[in-house]
C-alpha cells in the first residue's frame, strides 16, 4: 500500500493516509472518517484481507478546483448533460487528494468520459457547488511532470550531408 492509495478492507473502501515506519502500519480512513490501523504491506502478505483498487495520485487523471474556507470537503461531483446528468461515485470514479481538505486537487479515474472544456459542477460538503472546467491537457501527474517528447529534427542541406566523406 503507498499514500493516497485506495484498498478495499471489510468490505468498504479506505484511503491509505498515512505511514509509521517506526510501527510499520498505515492508517486507513473510510468516507466517514472512521480511522484503523493495519499492519504495513498487508495487500501483499495477506491479499483477501486488504486488497488495493487504485492508485489515483499515479494513475487518475487530476483536476485542480478553487479553495473555498468554511465549505468542508468535495462531496458531490456531477456532470451535468442535455440528455443525461451523471453523477460520480465517490471513491470509485474520483477522489480529492485530501478527502477531508476545502479544495484542492481532485483525481479522476481514467475511463470517465470527460471532454475539455466540460464544465462539472463540485459540491462541499455544506452544499455550496462549484463549477469547474475540464482543462484542454487533462492528464495523470506523472505525464504533466514528464519531459515534453522530443522534435524531431529538420532535415535541410547541411545535415544531410555525410561528414565522414
Amino acid at each position: 500500500m503507498e499514500l493516497g492509495d485506495i484498498v478495499l478492507y471489510q468490505g468498504r473502501r479506505w484511503w491509505v493516509h498515512r505511514r509509521d515506519k517506526m510501527t510499520r502500519t498505515v492508517f486507513l480512513y473510510d468516507q466517514k472518517e472512521e480511522r484503523t490501523e493495519l499492519a504495513d504491506q498487508l495487500d501483499l502478505t495477506d491479499p483477501d484481507t486488504v486488497k488495493v483498487l487504485a492508485s489515483p495520485s499515479k494513475n487518475w487523471r487530476v483536476l485542480t478546483a478553487p479553495f473555498k474556507a468554511n465549505a468542508g470537503p468535495f462531496v458531490r461531483f456531477v456532470v451535468p448533460g442535455t440528455r443525461q446528468t451523471i453523477e460520480l461515485v465517490p471513491w470509485k470514479d474520483w477522489i480529492s487528494s485530501d478527502p477531508f481538505r476545502e479544495g484542492g486537487s481532485l483525481f479522476v479515474r481514467k475511463s470517465v468520459p470527460l471532454p475539455p472544456y466540460t464544465v462539472v459542477l463540485l459540491t462541499h460538503k455544506n452544499g455550496d457547488t462549484v463549477r469547474v472546467t475540464i482543462p484542454a491537457k487533462f492528464t495523470t501527474v506523472a505525464r504533466k511532470k514528464a519531459p515534453p517528447p522530443k522534435a524531431p529534427e529538420k532535415l535541410n542541406r547541411f545535415n544531410l550531408i555525410d561528414d565522414d566523406d
